[in-house]
């Protein structure tokens, strides 16, 4: 699904780095997350966009949706960030390094 990852897909592609060295996982993680940024590009493209639209009359049909959409998206985005925190720092732990 759209802004969507589980652990174990970020617990891969921090082993596919081959590293202990926090530094190099720390890298990864953050281009496992550069998807989020999009993602916010997203959210306030659509809610600025929807609340123009929405002062219309007639726009309020179109506006609506693209707020609610928006709101959906962050709420996603937010999501898969925890996400990726989360599986960062149990990789770390398994592996057995300290992290940032």
């Amino acid at each position: 699904m759209f802004f969507s990852i589980d652990e174990q897909t970020v617990i891969g592609i921090l082993k596919m780095t081959n590293s202990k060295d926090p530094d190099v996982l720390a890298t990864a993680a953050k281009g496992i997350s550069a998807q989020a940024k999009l993602g916010k590009f997203m959210f306030w493209g659509l809610l600025s966009g929807g609340i123009l639209i929405s002062l219309t009359i007639i726009g309020v049909f179109v506006g609506i949706p693209m707020i609610l959409i928006a709101f959906f998206i962050n709420s996603r985005v937010k999501k898969m960030n925890k996400t990726i925190d989360a599986a960062y720092k149990r990789y770390l732990g398994q592996i057995g390094v300290q992290g940032e």
